[in-house]
């Protein structure tokens, strides 16, 4: 296998992961005078983020290692220890990959929480409260339980609620390394997935995900269809895919059409690099990370400097826009909603290009385990 091939397609699908996870937050349905893009789902982004994160790391890691034949607890210590350098170097890898963008997010979301508190008297409150948010999301928990509606609760959700899949990312990056060095890690995989969709359980089905991933980094080259049907049925899925239900509803359809999306990226014959699309995507897709992690913090600073009237002016002074919308409140929430998403991309490729690209280049070469 090459390591260093670079899959353009696979970031084309993850720039629609990106938006369907944007939408799913901040719909613009009406705008377009259509009910169909209120269906987009959240978690059929997520899906498709966690199988990519599985089958990339397939690809780019573990060709080398020593592997053992069966499970003994000596052997399995003898071989982590013989693969350290290996796996202390993907976990450094994955660390200098996720850090920077989250670290800016609980930056910024917590002087605005602090902001929210000392508004409502309540700092000692929002500083408990967010650290909570937090530990809670370390460990697997679940932080939307018995929430409230309204207060500052709900301000950390909405600050810091799209963390929770780091949460699954980050512990799958730890476990994976120590389940690679069996020989027949695939056996594993295959029957975790079982038992995952047998029974339905949330935190399962997240990993599951991931495991379909590794899945097809071992084993898309070996699966040929013909291209007829591989045309029809890249359709069907991206349709499957993109058309869902909004309360997370078809989990199951979300993880097999995201696999069959990233079976065919991985081939690089085009079939979804769409013109013009196809390069707008893929520049989402290799910023998507930022964008995902971002995008609800900086629509809460946006709305912190503008109000809706604000919006409403704009409508007011642009005279276009009323030939192509309805113009009502939902309307101008919805222009502040794709506004919203251009800046939050313009940010992303500042922060790529002068951020999380220049950190990883300069602090790569200072891995060293030995």
């Amino acid at each position: 296998m090459n390591n260093n091939k670079y899959y353009y397609e696979i970031d084309i699908l993850r720039g629609i992961a990106c938006l369907l996870v944007f939408f799913y937050h901040f719909p613009i349905y009406r705008v377009l005078g259509s009910d169909a893009l209120n269906l987009c789902s959240g978690l059929a982004g997520v899906y498709a983020f966690f199988i990519i994160s599985g089958f990339i790391i397939t690809k780019t890691f573990g060709q080398q290692l020593i592997k053992i034949d069966n499970f003994d607890l000596d052997n399995w210590y003898n071989a982590f220890i013989q693969n350290r350098e290996q796996i202390f170097l993907f976990w450094y890898r994955r660390f200098l990959r996720l850090f920077p963008a989250m670290f800016l997010l609980f930056c910024c979301a917590f002087i605005l929480t602090l902001k929210f508190g000392i508004e409502n008297n309540e700092i000692l409150k929002a500083i408990v409260t967010f650290f909570r948010f937090i530990l809670t999301l370390m460990l697997l928990g679940d932080p939307f339980e018995n929430s409230i509606a309204s207060g500052i609760n709900h301000f950390v959700e909405r600050s810091i609620g799209v963390t929770w899949s780091l949460t699954y990312e980050i512990l799958f990056y730890l476990i994976f390394p120590c389940i690679i060095i069996f020989k027949n890690f695939l056996r594993i995989l295959l029957a975790f997935l079982a038992i995952s969709f047998i029974t339905r359980y949330q935190h399962l089905l997240c990993y599951s995900a991931f495991s379909i991933g590794v899945l097809l980094g071992v084993y898309h080259d070996r699966i040929k269809i013909n291209m007829l049907l591989l045309n029809v049925l890249t359709i069907a899925n991206l349709c499957a895919l993109i058309i869902g239900d909004a309360n997370g509803g078809y989990q199951h359809r979300y993880l097999f059409s995201s696999a069959f999306l990233i079976y065919v990226a991985a081939m690089q014959k085009n079939i979804l690099n769409f013109p013009v699309i196809g390069a707008v995507l893929n520049f989402i897709g290799i910023r998507s990370y930022f964008i995902y992690l971002m995008h609800n913090i900086i629509n809460i600073i946006i709305t912190t400097i503008f109000s809706v009237e604000h919006f409403a002016c704009l409508y007011n002074y642009i005279p276009k826009l009323k030939i192509l919308v309805l113009k009502d409140s939902l309307t101008i929430i919805h222009i502040k909603h794709i506004l919203i998403l251009i800046v939050t991309i313009l940010l992303a490729d500042l922060f790529y290009r002068f951020v999380e690209r220049p950190f990883i280049e300069k602090n790569r070469h200072r891995a060293s385990f030995n």
